[in-house]
């Protein structure tokens, strides 16, 4: 078998964002360049955020892109347990995006006890990422304390 053959899609990505790098070309030429749509070329780079450890339990698994894209919708934290899941029930892709969406309307979603002077900025960074999302930036939110101490990851991915 040639080497194009046994090449995965995280080795894919690695390689077309080495080349973006290397080149020095944006995403969108880039995408023109090699033949991608913008989206397309930017869902496999996205593929990337997958931890190192997760790219090899999905590849061993016999995963497709599709399902380690579905993956990527899950806060990091979560990511591991429920590929666990997907590989011992040995989802399909539709089920595995089915059981993803699960997982996401079961999260909580309520709004940490912040004191009354750090909620406008609280509340800020919420629409600044809502802004950069609804540009095309994929935006990841963590949060961690309690009504004395919040702590606020904030990941932006350019486009």
């Amino acid at each position: 078998m040639s080497a194009e053959k046994t090449r995965n899609f995280f080795q894919e990505a690695k390689t077309l964002k080495k080349t973006i790098k290397l080149q020095g070309f944006s995403q969108t030429y880039a995408a023109k360049r090699l033949g991608f749509t913008q989206s397309a070329l930017s869902n496999k780079l996205r593929l990337l955020q997958l931890s190192p450890v997760l790219q090899e339990k999905i590849l061993a698994s016999n995963l497709t892109e599709r399902h380690a894209r579905a993956l990527l919708r899950l806060p990091e934290e979560r990511r591991e347990i429920a590929l666990k899941h997907i590989i011992l029930h040995r989802y399909n892709v539709s089920t595995t995006e089915a059981y993803i969406d699960e997982l996401l309307l079961s999260a909580p979603k309520t709004v940490p006890a912040v004191c009354k002077e750090l909620l406008p900025i609280y509340e800020s960074i919420h629409k600044a990422a809502k802004n950069l999302q609804s540009n095309g930036h994929l935006v990841e939110i963590t949060e961690h304390g309690g009504p004395a101490m919040i702590t606020i990851h904030l990941h932006v991915h350019k486009k």
